[in-house]
């Protein structure tokens, strides 16, 4: 099942990584909607994963990073993102590094 009338959440929505799990090829991230992002169709407490080869920043993520996915179905085990990316301030591409 998707968004809608069969087809994915395309807008970018802002979550919050939990955790990354698996091993090698199988590696994925599971995150939380921030609260400001929350949408009807997911409810409150339930997580989207989304595969690290999906993942479209320059260095791997992290547990607490706050990130935008999109592309986002309903799977038998769940909800999942076919992209995800970091947020970077205005101004920088997301495929940047951003100097701290």
């Amino acid at each position: 099942k998707s968004f809608g009338s069969g087809s994915p959440a395309i807008q970018k929505i802002r979550a919050t990584i939990a955790v990354i799990r698996g091993i090698g090829r199988d590696r994925f991230a599971v995150c939380y909607l921030d609260s400001s992002a929350r949408l009807a169709e997911i409810p409150d407490g339930e997580s989207v994963t989304f595969s690290l080869s999906d993942w479209r920043g320059m260095r791997e993520p992290e547990r607490g990073q706050v990130v935008r996915i999109w592309d986002i179905y309903r799977y038998a085990k769940g909800w999942r993102a076919r992209s995800a990316e970091p947020i970077a301030p205005t101004g920088t591409s997301t495929r940047e590094e951003v100097r701290r």
